[in-house]
This record gives structure tokens, sequence and C-alpha cells, in this order.
């Protein structure tokens, strides 16, 4: 096998690092069609072009939000990114035709949803990377890590 440049490898984690996102939002937006009435999504292909744009509006929108509200933040000790989540959530679903949110309030409350999976999902993949590299020596230095 080739040495890669470090600099191409690390694009392709990057890369990989999104689709994996947009696949684990994409079962995530499923449970929350599925659990919410009020949020609607036709077809299986509505369903990936709305996890790759709300994974993408989370990568670059939402800091962006999150950077300009933050004095509201501050004094809603971080709640109000739930409103942020909202929203985004209900933009989705005005770009993407057959994705479906009835109001804002259900998008606020799918939102809240799909931010609970999200961090079970994330605690889950965290702990799957920790046991992948058990047990495995670091090349800088002499110590093997255990967990």
């Amino acid at each position: 096998m080739r040495n890669q440049n470090p600099t191409a490898q690390r694009a392709a984690n990057s890369i990989a690092s999104f689709m994996t996102k947009i696949i684990l939002n994409a079962l995530i937006l499923f449970i929350v069609a599925k659990i919410m009435p009020n949020i609607e999504i036709k077809t299986f292909g509505v369903l990936a072009a709305s996890a790759f744009v709300i994974t993408a509006l989370n990568a670059f929108v939402r800091p962006l939000l999150i950077f300009c509200t933050f004095p509201i933040n501050v004094l809603t000790l971080g709640l109000f990114i739930l409103v942020i989540n909202a929203l985004l959530m209900y933009l989705t679903s005005k770009i993407v035709d057959g994705f479906y949110i009835k109001d804002f309030m259900s998008a606020f409350w799918g939102a809240l949803i799909f931010s609970a999976f999200s961090v079970i999902f994330a605690v889950n993949n965290r702990n799957v990377r920790v046991n992948a590299d058990a047990g495995k020596k670091d090349k800088d230095s002499n110590t093997t890590h255990l967990l």
C-alpha cells in the first residue's frame, strides 16, 4: 500500500466523516418523522436530500447563528440553541420539496427529538471509535491505548 499525503488523508477523513453524519442524520430524521405526526417525509430520496441539507446547514450556518446569538444564548443558558435547531429544521423543510413540517412548534419538538437522538448516536459513535483503538500502540510514544 502506498503512503498517502497527510493532507489528502485528512481530506478523505473529513469526507468520510461528513458522509457518516449524513447517514446518521437520515436515520434520525426517519425516526423523528415516525414519532412526530406533523412532520412528513414523502420518499427515500426526499429523506436523503433532507439529511444532506440539514447536515450542510448544521456544518455551515449553525455555527454562524450561534455566534450571532451568543448574548441570548448566555442569557438563556444555552437553551436558545434549541430554537436555532428548530429554525434549521424548519428551513430544511422549506428548501426540500417533499419534507413537510406543519408549523414552527412541530419543528421545535422535532428538533428536540433530533437533538436527543444525535447525542445518543454521538456517544455510541465515540465509544465505537475508542474501542476500535484499544490495544493499538501509539507511533510517537510507547504507550498502548487501553480504552
